[in-house]
């Protein structure tokens, strides 16, 4: 399994890197998972619905299961770092994509706003410059891919990575 951090500044397109990186290794023919950090909100569960009451009544795990979807919400004492986050995933995901986990020892796209923004994440992993920033004009050592315009190049950079 490969994993790649997409990292930068808010609104600096990270979003749109992570699901266009998606649609592509998906079409592709890839099993592919995403990891999000949520950094303002203390919990992803609704609070005034039946999961959120069975988790304030106590619940440490709870399930919760659609038509179309199941997710799980486990209670923990501190965020659970990627690589305890990575133990869920199958065996069978060819792609992780992370959005907004800073993990400097992992392969990472820069997606920010601003020429500017980037010495504030660029690291020796960065393997890319997308987001926002890449409708730009300016010059870089590192790729400079425009996921609206070119998914798939970014996609074949990504499926390029040992």
């Amino acid at each position: 399994m490969k994993v790649v951090t997409v990292v930068g500044s808010k609104k600096g397109g990270k979003t749109t890197v992570v699901c266009r990186l998606v649609e592509q290794l998906k079409a592709s023919g890839h099993r592919v998972s995403t990891v999000k950090f949520f950094e303002r909100a203390a919990s992803i569960d609704v609070s005034d619905k039946e999961t959120g009451l069975y988790r304030r009544a106590g619940s440490d795990l709870t399930i919760a299961s659609g038509v179309s979807e199941t997710a799980i919400l486990k209670r923990v004492d501190k965020r659970e770092d990627l690589t305890q986050l990575l133990s869920y995933v199958p065996a069978d995901v060819d792609f992780v994509i992370c959005e907004g986990i800073v993990d400097e020892s992992r392969h990472r796209i820069v997606a920010v706003r601003e020429p500017s923004d980037l010495m504030e994440f660029v690291n020796e992993n960065t393997f890319a410059i997308s987001g926002v920033v890449a409708a730009k004009q300016f010059v870089h050592r590192l790729p400079i891919i425009d996921v609206t315009v070119e998914p798939e190049k970014l996609a074949a950079l990504v499926m390029s990575l040992t």
